[in-house]
């Protein structure tokens, strides 16, 4: 994973492609998190990319 050209900031640990807060996907995809398609803030969405990683 590519994360020295990649300023995409990442706050979840549990995700495979989180490096020391920077997100190393080679793209990511964000969605509504809601059944309506409306956001009004950051809260109202998802990374669809996230893919779990087992952190101890």
């Amino acid at each position: 994973m590519n994360y020295m050209n990649n300023r995409i900031k990442c706050q979840v640990e549990e995700c495979i492609y989180n490096g020391d807060g920077l997100c190393g996907a080679e793209s990511i995809e964000v969605k509504s998190s809601g059944k309506s398609m409306r956001v009004g803030t950051s809260e109202g969405t998802r990374c669809s990319t996230f893919k779990y990683k087992n952190i101890k």
